[in-house]
């Protein structure tokens, strides 16, 4: 944990393209107007995450429940907070979509390419569930 530092909270999101230095800035300006000492630690690589985790360096993560399922028969979590809906429900879903096809049923999809994944190297498996 870095010296004088109370919180260190975990970001992983392998898919952003904003700097780790920008969100480490601009979490950092945040923190110190509400005077509370808490680092952000951005995570971009799934062996990165793995190894925060089983060193226990982090107090907190933010973390997609994508990556908690995935992760869970290996790590323990806790959940503390998650997005839900006005309904109480969790707002995680999955969709087809399809561009310029119409298709009358489920078995006309067999054997095309439905989609790609923000996930990487999970993506299958996690598109799999």
């Amino acid at each position: 944990m870095p010296a004088q530092c109370d919180i260190v909270i975990g970001y992983f999101n392998p898919e952003s393209n904003f700097p780790s230095a920008e969100i480490i800035r601009i979490t950092d300006e945040y923190f110190k107007t509400i005077n509370k000492n808490i680092i952000i630690q951005p995570i971009s690589k799934i062996s990165g995450l793995k190894t925060a985790l089983e060193s226990f360096s982090l107090q907190y993560m933010i973390i997609s429940p994508a990556y908690i399922e995935y992760l869970k028969s290996d790590y323990e979590f806790n959940l503390l907070l998650q997005p839900l809906d006005e309904k109480g429900k969790n707002t995680y879903t999955k969709k087809i979509l399809c561009n310029k096809i119409k298709i009358k049923n489920i078995s006309e999809l067999e054997r095309k390419t439905l989609a790609s994944s923000i996930f990487g190297e999970i993506g299958e498996i996690l598109l799999d569930k």
